[in-house]
């Protein structure tokens, strides 16, 4: 389960709203699970999302309906600890149990949404870069209460994402118009206009084949606006009887 909030998702972000009219009416419901801390053996049992149903998402790929988004991370009771992975190896469960002792992880666990702790625990145990850029983003959306600490986290995300792009491209071309897409959809978000614009005609022939054309339209009026505040392309009206 914890594992559909690791890793590039985002090539299925624009397929999947070509199916909304599909999608049968639904409700975000939990249940509660047991689980055992890795780093403490402390047992306890907590609500997990079992499901939920998207309408669609903003321009940031935020899922929006009855869902939660990003996916609620489970953290240990006593010590705030995110259980990011399903299974924690030995010498990884050595590695996290030394840095939880320590002022730094204490002062995370207090200040900072639970994603920005998991960007910071998969940076110490070597993940991948989109897998820590992705982090920063969920943390991005569960600080939006906070637009400075906010912004903070996707000026941390965007430049890792970019480094995705330029030094680690994916092969899959679908994933790579979407991270492009996000990068300047980022640039918007932080009040970078200029960018967002240069970025965006770069590649509108590489993004065209791939990002659906409201949010190509709204990404554009947008930026165009000057305008960086969260966005989401109007759902498309049921034309069914």
């Amino acid at each position: 389960m914890r594992a559909r909030i690791l890793g590039s998702l985002v090539a299925l972000s624009f397929y999947s709203l070509s199916l909304l009219h599909a999608v049968p009416a639904a409700a975000l419901t939990f249940v509660e699970v047991d689980y055992t801390c890795p780093i403490t053996g402390e047992k306890f049992t907590a609500p997990t999302m079992a499901s939920g149903t998207s309408f669609g998402s903003r321009l940031d790929f935020r899922k929006v309906g009855p869902i939660a988004s990003p996916w609620p991370m489970v953290t240990c009771p006593s010590n705030g600890f995110p259980l990011f992975q399903e299974e924690f190896k030995t010498e990884q469960i050595e590695t996290l149990k030394a840095f939880a002792a320590t002022p730094e992880y204490k002062a995370l666990v207090a200040s900072h949404p639970v994603y920005y702790l998991v960007a910071r625990l998969q940076r110490l145990l070597g993940y991948t870069t989109e897998d820590i850029a992705f982090s920063l983003l969920y943390a991005s959306w569960q600080a939006e209460a906070n637009e400075q600490k906010a912004l903070g986290y996707l000026e941390e995300a965007l430049p890792l994402f970019q480094e995705v792009l330029e030094k680690q491209p994916p092969v899959d071309v679908r994933n790579v118009a979407s991270l492009r897409f996000l990068t300047v959809e980022l640039h918007r978000r932080l009040g970078r206009f200029e960018q967002a614009a240069a970025l965006l005609e770069k590649y509108r022939a590489e993004l065209e084949p791939v990002v659906p054309p409201d949010f190509m339209v709204l990404e554009t009026k947008l930026i165009q606006q000057r305008v960086s505040v969260p966005a989401t392309p109007e759902r498309p009206k049921d034309k069914s009887p």
